[in-house]
């Protein structure tokens, strides 16, 4: 018996020891920093209770040997039941490992009703949950203060104001906090344990700071049992399961006509019989979907853990509209019975009121038992315990949280052990009460025929080492899942560093490695997706989100993911291909819209949703305009799909108005078009995009007035911010000058535009480059000089403009002027300043009218200006320029003026003989980096993709290191050897 006894003081100590771990325990380096590390000590502490009783097993008929635990029994069939349930269901390993957790908690609860007999051992365990609870809600309130130390990532939304501590939720803290109480408001009552009122004050200070409305209903349901228990046992002479009947039907009794009278003065004072705030209301449309799902699968249910994947498919319209405006859905329903019900069918439903109610009854009959009074009181405090536990989780999942389930389940056992009764190997007195002796239990003789139990203790032990594995496997998992977080939150707030190309790769092996340890988890396919879409790789995302999908098959969004993927894949698969495979990606697009239509059918009032359907059809009007279909039917659609986009709340607002404004081009609706573009701009001033495609809009309608209007307007906004707003300043002036040039080219009106923003912002050079381009369309330089001349005192004239609007007595330097004409027009490369340079290159040849210059000077400036109407796209000239250049130009120079000549011929569509003066080129200038790289283009453009590699290899090898040029090339290189590789794949298909 010694052995034995020592053996139970030490379990004791474990669990002791598991209540301030189950409590306190966090973890910083998971998402989720309560749930897995909470789990993973509770599986730590069953296996140290099952080696331990290994060690020494138990002989049945011993004290300490089990006796007969009707409620541990129904919970132990309870667990069986959702074990079958989850092996017939869609998901099984998620059923297993929901199921995995509660096999913790039971086997705790077995060997705390072996060790937990006497009323001083639960009185210390009582005291240990107080003692835990008091620390956490101590570090509540250092939250409160802004003393917290934890690394919380929610430190700035509503649940951290509602003081989480180490539940990471404030109902989570609730469910604890309100069961604490009860087990504390027990100790108080003892003598000796009057002073652990210390301790419940902060308790019950922070159970009121999280504002939980269940918590204080559940303390009257239990406070009114109480009150109908003694007044039962005191009162009532009957056996004690009538007593017990009574006290439990008269709780029942008194809970309805709370209710019923509590509903008239609801209406009253809310207008409502129950609440009806946002929170209720949503649980209220819950309660619904899931009555909807028992009735769908009455017997076994979806299997545990999987209400959250299923419940969508029975979603209400108030789920859905939730769902799209805060990306959220319920993955409980916030009611622990019906959850029951939906996961495991009416049978798991009839075993969880079951074993409900049999922890009920044993505890009133513990406390109607007569005999000890210590027993009797911890009798009426686990009967309040569990009937607050069980109204509590009417309205919330106190059940599958894990402390307050952990505590449930330990108070089952505890209450199975102190109703066992104790066997002594001979009578003992009863003792003096005024001495307080301690009955203490003697061991029996042993019997030589009972063997020890050790199957059990194996069975004991294989199991918590299989809970223990699991856990462990699933914490290491989530850790890899924080790093893949960790990643993507890095390449989504810095697409730029160099160091992109490593985080995606580490966080893509991160997540594979996570999503190999806990394989049923959705959740690291999907962020592999979106990795996989942010480096660019649409098929590999293509393959994630497919495995997200089905383990989440109803999920709107995770069909939504799959459909951009596919979408984009086709769209890479268009670009990368000279010769698009129209019907692969056709295919793809198919698969695409199939997808977005099954997200439409689960949430079509997403804003996602909504903007993934309208992109997918958009692209199929651009493959049908591209294979010379009628594309009218699909872009007609696509401003259908764009407005019911808008009517939903579209994620980008501006960038869809800009969008319907587009489709509305399509149509040759023009008018339509400006309306939408303006909406667009008047949520998102600085977008050049929108501003072009308005522009283009306006010349189209001929109404350039509204394009006017919107630009002062944005004008006058800009100009006050300047010089922080200094491109889109600019960009405003060059758009109004061209507005009210396409009204009246002879107009003033665009030279005043431009002087007055030369008045606001004279430095820019571009600036002055569209008022040559003006005064050279009005054959008129004082425009330009006379500006030049108001200004010279600022030191703000650019360089090209002193030189064509010389000071009075100085000849103008047409020269240095061109030269730096083309210098800046090759700065602006690919920009709209480049046309404005072109427009200034049309002042300078104005002003070289009449000049006589010697040819080879000539010639240099030719070139420049050649230079500067390339860039500009204008190629008949530059090809007229470059022309004269190079016949009377150096023989060393002619080299790079051939290729330069080159790409202007090919922009005239004269691709043979763009060839053959690259070609010439080369021959003359062999180690030049430019003329090599424009050799390269010309063979890309031609598809001699062999040639065009040796090209790229001799201009990278000869620019130098770090610039925009090399790095430009590299890049074209890299992209034309992936084109190479797709279409050498496609072959082999």
């Amino acid at each position: 018996m010694k052995k034995q006894a020592q053996l139970a003081f030490v379990h004791r100590l474990i669990i002791y020891v598991w209540v301030f771990a189950l409590v306190l325990a966090l973890f910083p380096l998971n998402a989720n920093p309560v749930k897995h590390i909470k789990e993973l000590v509770s599986s730590i502490a069953v296996l140290l209770l099952a080696v331990t009783m290994l060690a020494q097993p138990v002989r049945p008929g011993e004290p300490y040997d089990w006796r007969r635990m009707p409620a541990l029994f129904l919970a132990g069939a309870w667990l069986l039941w959702g074990l079958l349930c989850a092996l017939f269901s869609e998901f099984k390993m998620a059923g297993v490992d929901e199921l995995r957790v509660y096999i913790t908690w039971f086997l705790i609860a077995l060997f705390a009703a072996r060790v937990f007999r006497e009323p001083r051992h639960v009185n210390s365990l009582f005291l240990a949950v107080c003692g835990a609870v008091f620390l956490s809600s101590v570090y509540g309130f250092m939250q409160y203060m802004g003393l917290d130390i934890f690394p919380w990532s929610t430190r700035n939304i509503e649940e951290y104001r509602g003081l989480p501590s180490t539940y990471a939720n404030p109902n989570f803290a609730g469910h604890t906090l309100m069961l604490t109480l009860v087990v504390g408001g027990s100790l108080v009552m003892t003598r000796s344990f009057r002073w652990v009122v210390v301790l419940l004050v902060p308790v019950a200070a922070h159970l009121y700071l999280t504002h939980m409305r269940g918590a204080p209903l559940a303390l009257a349901a239990g406070c009114v049992l109480l009150f109908c228990a003694i007044v039962v046992s005191r009162y009532l002479r009957v056996n004690k399961e009538l007593k017990t009947a009574a006290a439990l039907g008269a709780t029942a009794v008194i809970g309805i006509i709370a209710i019923l009278a509590l509903l008239p003065v609801s209406k009253i004072l809310t207008g409502f019989y129950v609440p009806t705030d946002g929170s209720l209301i949503l649980r209220y449309n819950g309660y619904y979907g899931a009555a909807k799902m028992v009735a769908d699968d009455p017997v076994l249910g979806v299997g545990p853990g999987n209400y959250g994947r299923e419940a969508i498919a029975h979603w209400t319209l108030y789920e859905k509209r939730w769902f799209a405006d805060q990306q959220k859905r319920n993955m409980r329903t916030h009611c622990d019975l019906l959850e029951t019900a939906t996961e495991s069918g009416v049978p798991g439903l009839a075993l969880h009121v079951a074993l409900l109610m049999a922890l009920l009854v044993r505890s009133l009959s513990l406390a109607f038992a007569g005999g000890d009074p210590d027993r009797r009181r911890i009798g009426y405090a686990l009967a309040v315990f569990f009937l607050a536990f069980t109204v509590d989780g009417l309205f919330g999942f106190n059940l599958r949280v894990p402390v307050s389930g952990g505590l449930f389940f330990l108070m089952a056992g505890v209450l199975e052990g102190i109703s066992a009764p104790v066997i002594f190997s001979e009578p003992v007195a009863q003792p003096d009460k005024k001495k307080k002796k301690r009955i203490t239990p003697v061991e029996p003789p042993p019997d030589p025929e009972t063997q020890p139990r050790v199957l059990s203790s194996l069975m004991l032990c294989g199991a918590a080492l299989f809970c223990l594995v699991v856990s462990a496997v699933v914490l290491v998992g989530e850790m890899y899942y924080q790093r893949g977080t960790a990643a993507r939150l890095f390449i989504e707030e810095n697409p730029s560093s160099p160091h992109l190309g490593q985080a995606l790769k580490q966080g893509e092996e991160n997540l594979l490695i996570g999503r190999r340890l806990v394989s049923w988890d959705e959740r690291y396919s999907d962020l592999l997706g979106h990795i996989a879409m942010l480096g660019g790789k649409t098929e590999e995302a293509v393959g994630y989100y497919t495995r997200a999908l089905a383990s989440d098959p109803h999920h709107p969004h995770k069909a939504a993911n799959l459909a951009r993927a596919y979408l984009s894949h086709a769209l890479r698969f268009a670009r990368d291909n000279t010769s698009p495979d129209y019907v692969q990606v056709g295919h793809l697009l198919d698969e695409a819209r199939r997808l977005a239509e099954q997200a439409e059918v689960y949430c079509g009032i997403s804003p996602y949703v909504q903007d993934v359907r309208w992109r997918v059809t958009r692209a199929e009007a651009v493959l049908a305009e591209e294979q010379q279909q009628d594309a009218i039917p699909y872009w007609q659609k696509v401003s259908q799909q764009i407005q019911e986009a808008l009517a939903c709340g579209a994620t980008d607002i501006a960038g869809t108005y800009r969008a319907l404004g587009s489709a509305y081009v399509k149509l040759n609706q023009p008018g339509r078009a400006m309306e939408a573009f303006s909406r667009a701009l008047e949520l998102k001033t600085e977008d050049e995009m929108t501003w072009s495609m308005m522009e283009t809009a306006a010349h189209e309608s001929g109404n350039t007035g509204t394009l006017l209007n919107l630009s002062y307007k944005n004008y006058a906004l800009l100009a006050e911010k300047l010089p922080e707003t200094e491109n889109a300043f600019i960009a405003t002036v060059r758009r109004l000058a061209h507005g009210w040039k396409g009204l009246n080219r002879a107009s003033s009106a665009a030279a005043r535009v431009v002087s007055h923003g030369l008045g606001k912002a004279p430095g820019p050079p571009e600036t002055w480059a569209l008022l040559a381009e003006i005064a050279a369309d009005r054959k008129d330089p004082a425009i330009l000089c006379g500006e030049a001349r108001r200004h010279a005192s600022s030191g703000k004239v650019p360089v090209f403009v002193k030189g064509l609007c010389p000071e009075q007595g100085e000849s103008p330097q047409i020269g240095e002027s061109s030269r730096e004409l083309a210098r800046l027009a090759m700065q602006s490369q690919g920009q709209p300043a480049a046309k404005d340079f072109g427009g200034a290159a049309d002042f300078l040849t104005m002003r070289m009218a009449g000049m006589t210059l010697p040819p080879s000077h000539e010639a240099g400036i030719r070139a420049n200006l050649a230079t500067a109407y390339l860039e500009a796209e204008r190629y008949a000239e530059a090809d007229r320029d470059f022309a004269f250049a190079i016949d009377n130009l150096p023989q060393k120079d002619r080299g790079r003026l051939l290729s330069a000549r080159a790409r202007a011929v090919e922009g005239l569509g004269r691709s043979e003989e763009a060839m053959s003066l690259v070609s010439e080129a080369v021959r003359l200038a062999p180690n030049d980096p430019i003329v090599q790289l424009t050799y390269a283009r010309l063979l890309r453009g031609g598809e001699r993709f062999d040639e065009a590699v040796f090209a790229y290899t001799a201009a990278i090898n000869s620019l130098p290191d770090k610039t925009p040029l090399k790095a430009q090339a590299q890049r074209e290189l890299e992209s034309m050897r992936a084109r190479q590789n797709l279409s050498a794949t496609k072959l082999e298909l």
